[in-house]
């Protein structure tokens, strides 16, 4: 007897079983081998080779909403050792996980391991399914979702790893496939999920696909909750009222055009894009390289970024950084800024203070303490001044909490030196800190210490008028419902100061689904209230770092992604009405927020009038006498 009261015998049989269901894990983990490398670690999945019954997936829950699809098990062939299931979608259905294949991860999960998780498919034409890691649990968010819609006809392994981002109980998650988006049939065998070793790296595991993590990019039930947000948030019931000698006008014409908007959206541009006398400097060694026919596009370029309605704000990438600002950037910039102004556009300088001295002249690596906070506050002094008054939004601080090293010399107080010293010398301009990281970063810690940053900045005297979060998306891709999180964590901590999401570039191996995923985070973007304006960067082939993040071709016309961005801001998310007002004079609409031309004609006179509208000034009139 044991001192816990089990008989010595029943423990013994309890521990053999236990280790014999281990070791078919394992043997079945080791299938996989054949088709793809599995990292060491501990299985997870249970009868992931189909071979456990001959008739269905025993420890896997099929669920098929009425004659949806059927799920079967084919017996390995001689050859193979893995049975196939098949699935085959008769009806596809807007929710594709009515027809699901899941199963429980019955293995506690620490945070800070990786999963691993890998299985071979064969699909038919024009199918395509969905695979989660998720909780259990309603609103079952998502720690990694893929969609996999080719190759045709083949057997295809299909290898991802991503990060245990939280201490997960037993029970707790599931892997789910969402089978119904589409009619078809898939075929799938080998299935592997693996809690990788603790000594693995995540970037020696090999995989073939980049999974998004945090969600998913395919979501319908939340695009169709952000999209009623953007009815709540940017828009107002409208109401023109139109008079004629002190009577409602009844039967006037109206024409309601939006002229502007609050939601900036801008653009990120190196420098040479903007001022032709720039392209032999050397700053322009992007522009240098690219090929003579590239660079014939930029007269059409200019045109594209100058377009009336549409990039409001303009950044320039390098000249007013301190290092080219001191070599280059101060002959030129006010020249830059003229052009900007002269199109109608608005001037967002980047950035005063980068405290990082691959940023600053090289003489500040040789500096002591008291000369380089002598530069510092000259710099940011002298920059700040010689453009006051013609700069809209001055980035004060840029990448202050991923780079320290300059006020780890200085101090820390040179910080909010920085804001005080912009804010005497421009009073009028909207000052600016920036986060190149802290909203992609796979932790989100770095969000809750930007919210620390700009709290202590604001108690030391900082005006903050805002918060820039960069936003260059490459893989992994992060969810759109992930980021919308640390929206809301910003929201909650910044006590109404608004976000900027500033370059703004997503990166994808094809065009549609650069367009895809970019759509359904502008919609993000737009309709969360705490989100001010968003800025691409690397919009040109010819000058992007990397030309799939592009909105535009060498030639200048709009690449997919291109087309959605202007189709968005020049049409979908803009007012443009026409009607006639009822027996009480009235006219009334649900309108975009933003600035209004408003005509109303009336006993064949017309009257217009310019107006700002929003859900404080929701109603305009117009005396047509």
């Amino acid at each position: 007897m044991r001192n816990d009261g089990i008989p010595l015998k029943s423990a013994g049989r309890r521990t053999r079983s236990r280790l014999a269901a281990l070791a078919a894990l394992l043997a079945a983990a080791s299938l996989s081998l054949r088709a793809f490398t599995v990292p060491e670690g501990i299985p997870l999945l249970r009868n992931g080779t189909f071979t456990e019954s001959p008739d269905r997936p025993l420890h896997w829950v099929t669920r098929s909403t009425g004659d949806i699809g059927t799920f079967a098990v084919a017996p390995p062939t001689p050859d193979e050792t893995a049975a196939v299931l098949t699935v085959k979608v008769a009806q596809a259905h807007t929710q594709p996980w009515m027809l699901e294949l899941r199963q429980k991860l019955t293995t506690p999960l620490p945070k800070g391991r990786n999963l691993f998780l890998g299985f071979e498919y064969r699909i038919s034409k024009g199918y395509a399914f969905h695979v989660y890691w998720q909780k259990e649990s309603p609103p079952w968010p998502k720690f990694l979702a893929l969609r996999l819609s080719e190759p045709v006809g083949t057997w295809t392994p299909c290898m991802v790893a991503v990060p245990v981002t939280e201490d997960l109980a037993a029970d707790e998650t599931s892997l789910s496939f969402h089978l119904a988006e589409v009619r078809g049939t898939l075929e799938i065998r080998n299935l592997t999920a693996v809690l990788v070793a603790e000594h693995v790296d995540l970037a020696t595991i090999e995989t073939n696909h980049q999974p998004v993590f945090g969600g998913d990019y395919y979501d319908n039930d939340w695009r169709n909750k952000v999209l009623a947000r953007i009815e709540s948030e940017r828009k107002t019931d409208l109401q023109v009222e139109v008079t004629l000698n002190g009577a409602p006008a009844v039967g006037a014409e109206v024409t309601v055009t939006q002229t502007g908007r609050p939601f900036l959206v801008g653009l990120e541009v190196p420098a040479a894009l903007l001022v032709d006398d720039l392209l032999e400097t050397e700053g322009a060694a992007v522009l240098k390289r690219a090929q003579p026919t590239a660079r014939a596009g930029l007269p059409a370029l200019r045109e594209r970024i100058g377009q009336p309605g549409l990039f409001q704000i303009i950044t320039v990438t390098d000249a007013l950084v301190w290092s080219n600002y001191a070599e280059w950037g101060a002959d030129v910039t006010a020249k830059i800024i003229a052009a900007v102004s002269a199109r109608g556009q608005l001037f967002r300088a980047h950035a005063a203070y980068i405290p990082a001295f691959r940023d600053a002249p090289p003489a500040c690596r040789r500096m002591e303490r008291p000369a380089l906070l002598q530069a510092v506050d000259e710099h940011v002094r002298d920059i700040v001044q010689a453009h006051q008054g013609k700069v809209a939004q001055w980035v004060v601080l840029h990448g202050m909490l991923g780079a320290s090293e300059i006020y780890d010399l200085i101090g820390s107080d040179s910080l909010t030196r920085a804001f005080q010293i912009a804010q005497k010398q421009d009073p009028a301009a909207a000052l600016l800190v920036s986060d190149p990281d802290a909203l992609l970063l796979p932790n989100p810690n770095r969000i809750e210490e930007l919210i620390e940053f700009v709290t202590w900045l604001r108690k030391e005297g900082g005006t903050v008028a805002g918060v820039c979060l960069g936003t260059l998306m490459n893989r992994p891709y992060m969810a759109p419902q992930a980021v919308e999180a640390r929206l809301d964590m910003l929201a909650a901590g910044l006590d109404g100061i608004p976000v900027y999401i500033t370059s703004l570039a997503l990166e994808t191996d094809k065009e549609a689904n650069q367009e895809a995923m970019l759509k359904d985070l502008l919609t993000l973007f737009f309709s969360h209230p705490v989100v001010a304006g968003v800025s691409f960067a690397q919009p040109w082939e010819s000058a992007a770092v990397s030309p799939r993040c592009a909105l535009y071709k060498a030639d200048a016309s709009p690449r997919k992604a291109g087309k959605l961005v202007e189709s968005l801001f020049t049409a979908e998310w803009l007012t443009r009405s026409q009607g006639t007002t009822d027996a009480n004079g009235q006219y009334a609409l649900r309108a975009f927020n933003g600035t209004y031309r408003i005509s109303a004609k009336a006993a064949e006179k017309t009257v217009t009038v310019d107006a700002t509208v929003s859900a404080a000034s929701p109603r305009v009139t117009i005396q047509a006498d």
